[in-house]
């Protein structure tokens, strides 16, 4: 993605080249590779909790540091994005 579309995507993880481009992380894409759960609260000021979140829900007011331990609970009260998960389900192998 980032060779094809250079001006979107970017595989470098230095900050600076990053600017306005959406990081391909394929370095975290592997076995033993570490990924932060939802609704885990991360160790940083604030308390800042992983989510997701639908395509809906994004706006210029959604930053990094938006959903906290504060908040997070009002969040999910009010909408809960993973609600359909079970229902897409789809088998993976069918037995012969």
């Amino acid at each position: 993605m980032a060779a094809d579309t250079p001006e979107s995507y970017v595989a470098t993880v230095v900050k600076a080249r990053r600017k306005g481009k959406i990081l391909i992380d394929y370095l975290h894409n592997q076995c033993s590779a570490t990924a932060v759960a939802p609704y885990s609260s991360r160790v940083r000021p604030g308390a800042v909790v992983s989510g997701p979140l639908l395509w809906d829900g994004l706006s210029p007011d959604i930053r990094p540091g938006h959903f906290t331990i504060l908040n997070m609970l009002d969040r999910l009260s009010a909408t809960d994005p993973w609600q359909d998960f079970h229902a897409a389900a789809v088998p993976l192998m069918t037995k012969a």
